[in-house]
């Protein structure tokens, strides 16, 4: 009996002094750990297997994940665009009279800025002149409103788009209305640079009667498409973007006179070039 006992406390003593790895008090949902010991002399072995339960609840886990990320997606995607329908709602609804104006202002400038690139290039010009800019840039205060309103009414006058219709729509716009822009445009650009009456009076005899010739030959081709398939609040975005390069050429026209040693160089060009 004693000797029993003495070996069963040698036993005890031997799996005391073993090195076991100690279990985390808590479990993962998805492991199921199995420990076993084998008490042959060597190092305990943690054998870690799944649990299929464990694995079907990490599979709904991740697809709730990726519902909840889709769900979240499409609530972006519906705000946004409700955001940006609110916002063209009231761009080209309640404030299209500021954003006609905006945009008759910026491309106004933006085609002036083209030509002065091209002159430097050309070798004309040897830096960018932001005050001429500036200047072409405010005649759009003037021209804008009244293109904005010329179009409403123009389209109260003679609904339709019919053909009988269009063609009275194009020579109205060609007849009455060109004049009055081209008008605008000097008047508005003279008050801006400080020049005199005589002189704005001058430049739209000579310099406005060129550019109304010209204004005949691309228009009409132009305002048959405006007229066409367009609806009326984006006629003076369309108007605008056709006459980017358009303004290139006002601002050749109207700046023309200073390019040369003499200021009578210009005029004297447009005279000839007019019929």
């Amino acid at each position: 009996m004693n000797r029993f006992a003495k070996e069963l406390t040698k036993v005890k003593e031997k799996v005391t002094r073993q090195k076991v790895m100690p279990l985390p008090n808590k479990l993962p949902t998805f492991i199921n750990y199995k420990p076993t010991q084998r008490l042959t002399g060597r190092k305990p072995k943690v054998i870690m297997k799944l649990d299929p339960l464990s694995q079907n609840h990490k599979k709904t886990l991740m697809d709730n994940i990726f519902q909840n990320l889709a769900i979240k997606r499409q609530r972006v995607v519906t705000s946004t665009k409700a955001f940006v329908q609110n916002v063209s709602q009231k761009t080209f609804g309640k404030y299209l009279l500021l954003t006609n104006t905006t945009v008759t202002v910026s491309l106004s400038g933006a085609g002036d800025y083209m030509q002065q690139i091209y002159q430097i290039k050309k070798g004309t010009h040897k830096q960018w002149d932001k005050a001429r800019t500036l200047k072409l840039s405010l005649t759009g205060i003037t021209i804008g409103p009244a293109c904005h309103y010329w179009y409403l009414y123009l389209d109260k006058w003679f609904p339709g788009k019919t053909l009988s219709v269009l063609v009275k729509k194009i020579l109205c716009d060609q007849i009455l209305f060109s004049p009055v822009c081209i008008t605008l445009f000097f008047l508005s650009f003279g008050l801006f640079s400080g020049h005199s009456l005589l002189k704005i009076k001058d430049e739209l005899y000579w310099k406005g009667t060129h550019l109304f010739v010209v204004d005949m030959l691309v228009w009409p081709v132009a305002q048959f498409v405006n007229f066409k398939f367009l609806p009326t609040k984006f006629r003076v975005i369309y108007d605008n973007t056709i006459s980017l390069l358009y303004d290139c050429y006002y601002s050749y026209v109207t700046y023309y006179s200073k390019e040369g040693n003499e200021e009578k160089k210009g005029e004297e060009h447009i005279r000839k070039s007019l019929p």
